[in-house]
This record gives structure tokens, sequence and C-alpha cells, in this order.
């Protein structure tokens, strides 16, 4: 059987025991199940820790970039694209300040931190958040 040792709410340990040769020091862990370190434990119920979140990505390709701002309104809030949204995107509103980027015609990977993406943030005012949301956004597409 699998025992977990639970402090403060979170299983910070956990051990096999044969049943019936639980040592003294364990004797009040509950059963684990499949639980382990990191998992929450509350009213007798275990649950795993969140998904950590997506890494953001060095660079996305062009095409990706472009998806990614048509799925953006131009304030850098993202677009439910179950609800819609019939307004101007992020793309239509700076499409004019990327192509003025001087090596817009001949990129094919936009790396985060380029200087066109800061110049697009600049002209969005996004915030960093909202600008890697892209960059996770883009790399699924």
């Amino acid at each position: 059987m699998r025992l977990a040792q639970v402090e403060a709410g979170v299983v910070v340990n956990v051990i096999e025991a044969a049943p019936g040769a639980v040592p003294d020091w364990a004797a009040g862990w509950p059963e684990a199940g499949e639980a382990g370190p990191g998992w929450s434990y509350a009213d007798g119920v275990f649950t795993p820790p969140p998904e950590p979140p997506p890494a953001v990505p060095e660079t996305i390709r062009v095409i990706q970039f472009v998806r990614a701002m048509r799925l953006t309104r131009p304030d850098g809030s993202e677009i439910d694209p179950d609800t819609g949204y019939a307004g101007p995107t992020a793309w239509d509103t700076h499409r004019a300040t990327i192509e003025a980027h001087p090596d817009w015609g001949y990129i094919t990977d936009i790396p985060r931190h380029d200087p066109l993406t800061l110049a697009v943030a600049a002209t969005m005012g996004a915030s960093a958040e909202q600008m890697d949301a892209i960059w996770i956004r883009g790399a699924a597409l």
C-alpha cells in the first residue's frame, strides 16, 4: 500500500508499506493511491498539481505569427474563436508597422525578442505577457 505524508494540504512524501506493517510514524497517513509529491489533499481527496503553463517558444514561423495576430484584438487580448469577433484584428490594425520592418520580406522565423516583435508590442500597447501569449498561440497553429 502507498501512504502519503501530507503537510499543509500538500503531499510531501509517499512510502510503500505492507498492510499490517505500517510504521508507527506513518500510522495516520492516508492511502495515496496514484498521488505523489506535489499533489493537494483536502477532505480525503487527492488532486494532481496543475499543468505547468506552456513554454514561450524562442521563435515562430511568419505564418504562425500572422495567424496568431488574426486571433488577437488590436489591444493584444485574445479573440475567442467560439464567440467570434467582428472588429479589426491585431493583424489588420498593425500590418503597416509589421510590413515596415526592413527584413519582413526576407524572414521565415520571428524571434520572440526581435525588433519587429518589440515594435508590434509598442504599437499595440501589449504587455510582455500578451506577446508571450501570441507566441504560444502561434506555435500551436
